[in-house]
């Protein structure tokens, strides 16, 4: 009696060996851009976030702006001006008592202090990621016509604040730089002038 087994059909080693290769570089491919797209959306979700924050901060400087106060004499709402810092008089918390505010910027912290009567108050962080430069001042003075104050700027003379925030978490890395800007009118600044 004769053995004789069927006729098997199978993969050879090459061909098995071609496949791994062809899944090998399919996988690393998709691998690849999986870790970009994470990297990418973390870094856009980062962004948003920081924007969101720059807009609230934007919102809160403008409040504070419209609702400075003046001087005892009457001569000005400011007690110091910068192109990355100001300090003026508010009622920051509506309970009668006159505070120094000041919002400044440094180490890309924009963040607002309190103090009542010299004495050391509350400081807060407004928004992180702000790439200001000596090119993009956070802060530009106006007087009552629209003219822009030089330095070093006159407070009595102010009668409106643009604002230009730039946000940026990482400069090494998409998106682009965000750029917010508002402008606020000092109250009765024209009929005091």
């Amino acid at each position: 009696m004769s053995s004789t087994y069927p006729y098997r059909r199978g993969f050879t080693l090459i061909e098995v060996l071609v496949v791994i290769a062809l899944s090998t570089v399919v996988m690393t491919a998709l691998t690849n851009m999986l870790i970009f797209f994470y990297r990418t959306n973390a870094s856009v979700m980062a962004q948003t976030q920081a924007v969101h924050q720059a807009r609230h901060a934007l919102d809160e400087i403008t409040l504070s702006l419209r609702s400075a106060l003046y001087s005892g004499d009457g001569s000005s709402a400011f007690t110091s001006v910068a192109t990355s810092s100001l300090s003026l008089y508010e009622d920051a918390n509506n309970d009668g008592v006159t505070e120094t505010t000041t919002i400044s910027l440094a180490n890309g912290a924009l963040t607002k202090t309190s103090t009542v009567n010299g004495q050391a108050g509350t400081t807060r962080l407004l928004a992180d990621s702000v790439q200001n430069d000596a090119s993009t001042p956070l802060f530009t003075y106006y007087d009552a016509q629209g003219n822009v104050l030089a330095d070093p700027v006159d407070v009595t003379k102010i009668a409106a604040v643009s604002m230009q925030i730039v946000i940026d978490v990482d400069q090494n890395r998409d998106p682009a730089p965000f750029t917010l800007t508002g402008l606020a009118t000092l109250r009765n600044a024209k009929s005091r002038l």
